[in-house]
């Protein structure tokens, strides 16, 4: 069975790779189409959520677990202001060799920063991505699939639950997976160019 799973999952991203590189304007805008109906659905159950905390015998919820979430976003806020703070920086004083390795990349230098922060986590690239140019924002965004949170809140779960062996195929896989994705999105980048 497990075996089966695998093979309709490789069959499916072989489909999807094929339809994006064939019809990547159609299917785009079906992402585009289902991507906005999750954030309406998102957007309705928050409402609902928000409505519980005023209205208790309203609430689809219990406060503990809306207080959690209240944390998380909390401290996530805090990682991307701190984050936003720390690229700044990194720009400031590290501005001209960022500059040789973006021109080497064929990217800018917010795009290569990004890069690095998307080692972390991903949601601290999220404000710098209007400064991205084109091909760095897709670049940052196929390695965050499956590369970002290396050195992240995955890495310090992993780590808390598993062996040193695994941790380090772990990290490793991400890294190769996350640069892999990069890699080929440049050739596909180039290739439309």
């Amino acid at each position: 069975m497990n075996v089966f799973i695998l093979i309709m999952l490789a069959f499916s991203c072989l489909l999807l790779a094929g339809g994006l590189m064939k019809f990547s304007g159609r299917l785009i805008r079906i992402f585009a189409v289902f991507a906005r109906g999750i954030q309406w659905i998102i957007g309705i159950t928050f409402f609902f959520t928000i409505l519980g905390i005023f209205v208790p015998s309203l609430a689809y919820t219990d406060m503990e677990s809306v207080h959690e979430a209240v944390t998380i976003l909390f401290k996530c806020a805090i990682i991307i202001g701190g984050s936003l703070v720390l690229s700044e920086l990194v720009l400031k004083f590290f501005r001209a060799r960022l500059q040789r390795l973006a021109i080497r990349m064929g990217i800018n230098e917010v795009s290569i920063i990004s890069f690095i922060m998307n080692f972390s986590t991903s949601l601290a690239i999220l404000p710098l991505y209007p400064r991205m140019d084109e091909k760095g924002k897709m670049m940052n965004a196929a390695f965050s699939v499956s590369g970002a949170y290396v050195t992240g809140g995955q890495f310090a779960f992993i780590s808390s639950v598993a062996d040193g062996y695994t941790v380090a195929v772990f990290m490793v896989s991400k890294i190769v997976c996350g640069l892999l994705s990069a890699l080929v999105m440049n050739i596909i980048y180039d290739r439309g160019r």
